[in-house]
């Protein structure tokens, strides 16, 4: 996937998620992860939509975000630099 592709992936996910908080009182995840897949469709994002399927599934069998962050790898913590797993991440602290 380019880096292009990335971008627009990130900035389509954040407008979704913003326009989402904003006209919902109350956002379930698994309708979040539906609506970016429709979204997204046509945009090489299987790999990151897999990483928010993982955070809704995450949500659901309440894992806490220190538990999620260990799973995928992340023990020495999430810098500022945008990667996917730091989206999904983001994604799972706004849900």
């Amino acid at each position: 996937m380019s880096q292009d592709i990335y971008k627009l992936t990130f900035r389509l996910t954040i407008a979704y998620a913003a326009f989402v908080a904003s006209t919902q009182n109350r956002v379930e995840p698994s309708s979040f992860h539906e609506g970016l897949k429709k979204l997204l469709i046509g945009y090489e994002s299987m790999e990151f939509l897999k990483l928010i399927e993982d955070v809704v599934n995450s949500i659901y069998n309440k894992e806490n975000s220190k538990e999620y962050v260990l799973r995928i790898g992340l023990e020495k913590g999430i810098s500022g630099y945008i990667s996917y797993c730091s989206c999904s991440y983001s994604c799972m602290a706004q849900l």
